[in-house]
């Protein structure tokens, strides 16, 4: 299966995301898994890792391990990411 290419999210919604982290509090997470199916869970995220294919959220949910490509976050503890947040962070075209 080919791997979306990774969006980058908003620099503001990053920040936090890292809050959230760093409080160790659980929050609710949606995103979407496999592209069609919209997932609802009660994370506690503890660290963020970056790979060649993207960001991703490392957190657990009752214990147990979770992964979850950034640009794949809906809406976190009720904030929706597209309706909150602007566009990805990006350095401005060079001119």
């Amino acid at each position: 299966m080919k791997t979306k290419t990774y969006i980058p999210i908003n620099c503001g919604f990053y920040d936090q995301l890292e809050v959230f982290a760093m409080r160790q509090m659980q929050i609710q997470v949606v995103y979407t898994q496999d592209e069609n199916r919209v997932v609802l869970e009660n994370v506690v995220i503890h660290d963020f890792q970056t790979q060649t294919d993207g960001e991703y959220l490392i957190g657990s949910v009752d214990s147990e391990p979770l992964k979850i490509r950034l640009d794949q976050l809906i809406a976190v503890n009720g904030i929706q990411i597209s309706e909150n947040y602007g566009e990805a962070c990006a350095l401005p075209a060079r001119k």
